[in-house]
């Protein structure tokens, strides 16, 4: 999905709707409330798999994985 102004309830949507499995490929993630979001569906018994930039790119994925990580998340970071 391409992020219109629109973009923190629809990704909030999607994310909510998860039945079996969650895939998500972003750059980084900054808002707080998709994390939790993304945690929830995990906690609920979505398979969850995220992948972001190297925190070399950008510093936050680096707290933003740690936290996915804790929460069972599995977490990769892209080239």
């Amino acid at each position: 999905m391409i992020s219109p102004a629109d973009a923190r309830t629809r990704v909030l949507g999607l994310i909510g709707a998860a039945r079996t499995t969650l895939d998500v490929e972003v750059y980084y993630i900054a808002d707080i409330g998709v994390r939790t979001a993304i945690i929830a569906a995990k906690n609920r018994g979505v398979t969850v798999r995220v992948i972001l930039s190297e925190p070399s790119e950008v510093s936050d994925n680096g707290a933003t994985a740690t936290a996915l990580k804790t929460a069972g998340v599995a977490v990769r970071n892209s080239a």
